[in-house]
């Protein structure tokens, strides 16, 4: 994510950042819906999406964590550092925290 400093349109900042990032260890992805600029970064060696199609793949990465975590086990379920404690440290440490 780039933010363009004053002065500069997004456009040259674009373009000239699609040629400076693109190198064999990395790649750059341009998010836009402007067909003339998807042509230019096209043609500097970019990858292109337009934004209706990042949205989807933003919604269905979203659906997927969705899946994925919505199985997890609940807070009741989970191992908690407190039940691996010795009783009296139990009740030191319950004592401190309901202390005022």
């Amino acid at each position: 994510l780039v933010f363009t400093p004053e002065n500069q349109t997004a456009d040259s900042v674009i373009e000239r950042l699609s040629v400076e990032l693109d190198t064999k260890e990395q790649s750059v992805l341009v998010c836009t819906s402007d067909g003339a600029e998807q042509n230019i970064v096209l043609s500097q060696g970019a990858s292109r999406i337009s934004t209706r199609e990042f949205l989807q793949e933003v919604k269905q990465a979203k659906r997927e964590m969705n899946n994925t975590y919505s199985h997890h086990p609940s807070n009741a379920q989970r191992n908690w550092l407190e039940d691996s404690l010795p009783e009296n440290i139990r009740v030191a440490l319950d004592h401190l925290r309901h202390k005022k």
